[in-house]
């Protein structure tokens, strides 16, 4: 585990137990965790929480609507019911209102010292339920993240404190091609700030397509979705956050059947105002008839914006009404440059560090930002110059 990041969670801990006024609970140390805590199947109604510890132990969650930092830890709800022995938890946490602030902390129990250990409290915020307006949030977006966990880090960091942001999408590759245990603390240590307190989606990649590195990321990351105790391995699938609705598709395994759920699905979800579709490979890396027939689909049902990431660099683009975001290479320099569609429409980045900030304000009105955390040189240096690149108001369906 990198040092530092979690001493001060550590201290911290063992800091509000004994000013709480309560028995004290063993600060865990941060070798003994191996990832996380972090938020997937983030839904106006649940969320999972996530983390990894050393070895086999005993761990739930506590929760409510109120924080906790002066009583010690005396929620109102805690899940699951019944103990789960474990290294590696998902507990999912049931009944949770829609366009809610929730506070949590996690409880772990070593069996074999009969010892309590935490992690000090955190808070998420609930997406509003499907077609609530004005409610204003964020989500971030961005490509691949593998090969410079430092500089991982440094933009999670930015998009965790951008204000309303709850959720982050992964469009990229999460580990490199060689898979390692140790790429997998990389990208856990990169997004440690970001998953404890924002969902974070990501999309299976090029890079975790077979081997051991699909069943690690399958292990890291079920899809839990309708009855909450029957998870399953990552797919194509939607949902929907207020007056969006987001569709995830399975590029590695885009056939006729992925294809004709897609049309359902786009037809069913006609009155939404805004949808969003995320890929982890861009149109112009299927097959030629395949990435038409989406291509139509997007058009004919006024798609807002198509995310993708997995190749080198960032471009904005329109086609047919339609925003396209290629995420492009978050932490690894482009080798090359690839021949790029409509370049004089749209916006264009080598070498960058970017990210997309997808903003729902309380007007009822949408931007879509660039950000762009500085520069990549051919070395992988890095130039520090945050800036707003480009900000454009994306308008909803039904307006011509």
């Amino acid at each position: 585990m990198h040092p530092g990041s979690l001493a001060l969670k550590a201290v911290f801990c063992l800091f509000l137990v004994l000013f709480a006024g309560v028995a004290p609970l063993g600060a865990i140390d941060e070798d003994e965790i191996l990832a996380g805590p972090y938020l997937t199947n983030l839904r106006p109604t649940h969320v999972t929480v996530n983390y990894e510890v050393n070895r086999p132990m005993l761990g739930w969650v506590q929760f409510d609507t109120e924080g906790h930092f002066d009583s010690g830890w005396n929620y109102t709800h805690g899940y699951p019911p019944e103990d789960v022995l474990s290294d590696l938890h998902h507990i999912t946490l049931p009944g949770l209102l829609d366009d809610e602030r929730y506070y949590y902390s996690i409880t772990l129990k070593d069996p074999n010292d009969d010892r309590d250990y935490g992690f000090f409290d955190y808070s998420l915020k609930t997406p509003p339920e499907k077609g609530q307006a004005e409610v204003s949030f964020r989500i971030g977006v961005y490509g691949d993240c593998y090969g410079n966990p430092t500089l991982l880090r440094r933009v999670s960091d930015d998009i965790m404190s951008e204000r309303d942001m709850i959720a982050a999408f992964l469009v990229g590759d999460v580990l490199p091609p060689d898979y390692s245990e140790t790429a997998w603390r990389d990208f856990f240590y990169g997004v440690e700030s970001l998953g404890a307190e924002k969902a974070i989606f990501p999309l299976k990649g090029a890079n975790e397509a077979s081997g051991e590195a699909a069943k690690a990321f399958d292990r890291y990351f079920p899809l839990i979705e309708g009855p909450l105790d029957t998870p399953k391995t990552f797919g194509y699938h939607s949902f929907d956050w207020g007056v969006l609705h987001l569709i995830v598709l399975d590029t590695l395994k885009m056939d006729e059947a992925q294809a004709s759920w897609l049309e359902q699905d786009l037809q069913g979800s006609a009155s939404a105002p805004y949808v969003l579709v995320f890929l982890h490979q861009p149109l112009e890396e299927l097959d030629e008839g395949m990435a038409g027939r989406l291509e139509g689909l997007f058009a004919r049902n006024k798609v807002s914006v198509v995310f993708s990431g997995g190749d080198g660099d960032f471009r904005l683009e329109d086609r047919s009404g339609v925003h396209y975001v290629n995420a492009g290479s978050l932490t690894q320099p482009a080798q090359e440059s690839r021949p790029i569609p409509s370049e004089g429409n749209g916006l264009v980045l080598r070498d960058a560090i970017p990210y997309v900030s997808f903003q729902v304000g309380e007007e009822g009105d949408v931007w879509l930002e660039v950000i762009s955390m500085g520069s990549l040189s051919p070395d992988g240096q890095v130039k520090r110059d945050r800036n707003s690149v480009q900000k454009l108001q994306v308008l909803p369906r039904n307006v011509p």
